[in-house]
């Protein structure tokens, strides 16, 4: 059972939040939380050089017909910015940090589906991957004009969406 906010989420209220909605879904729906994964990558095609890539998916989600859909989740004062693009502010030190989610839960997704499940089924997978960003303290009726075109509206969720275990099913759905 999960209880400290510092040690089992990050930090997240967001996390937290959306944890205790998606505990709360049908037993059809398998929930991992926080998954750390690492490979061994090249710098590039030339060089013989090594480094470790690190990544951790906050929440990926399965179900047996639907699939698995990897969420980042971003949770206090978070921006877009044109010229920067999305600006995370920390509110303890006002410092802020640009950041996109959307590229860490495409780096989960393909991770597993590339190095654990194609190996698994022989190259090919018999089921949708998707990556999605929760965003658990925006509003998504305060947007105006258009979010980056790799933010589509069916993968990038806010607030609104979790009034409700259905509400949440549905998003996932």
């Amino acid at each position: 059972q999960y209880k400290d906010l510092q040690k089992d989420f990050n930090g997240s209220f967001g996390e937290y939040r959306l944890y205790e909605i998606l505990e709360k879904l049908p037993d059809d729906y398998y929930v991992f939380h926080s998954t750390s994964w690492n490979e061994q990558r090249r710098k590039d095609t030339i060089s013989p050089k090594k480094y470790v890539q690190w990544g951790e998916a906050d929440f990926t989600v399965y179900h047996p017909s639907r699939g698995i859909i990897v969420f980042e989740v971003k949770d206090g004062l978070i921006s877009y910015i044109r010229e920067r693009g999305w600006v995370q502010t920390n509110r303890a030190t006002g410092e802020t940090c640009c950041i996109d989610p959307m590229a860490q839960a495409e780096k989960s997704k393909y991770y597993f589906r590339d190095q654990v499940f194609k190996p698994a089924f022989n190259g090919s997978v018999p089921f949708t991957f998707c990556s999605a960003v929760w965003f658990t303290s925006g509003d998504c009726n305060h947007i105006t004009g258009n979010l980056p075109m790799n933010y589509k509206e069916e993968t990038t969720l806010w607030a609104n969406d979790l009034a409700s275990v259905e509400q949440v099913q549905n998003a996932i759905n």
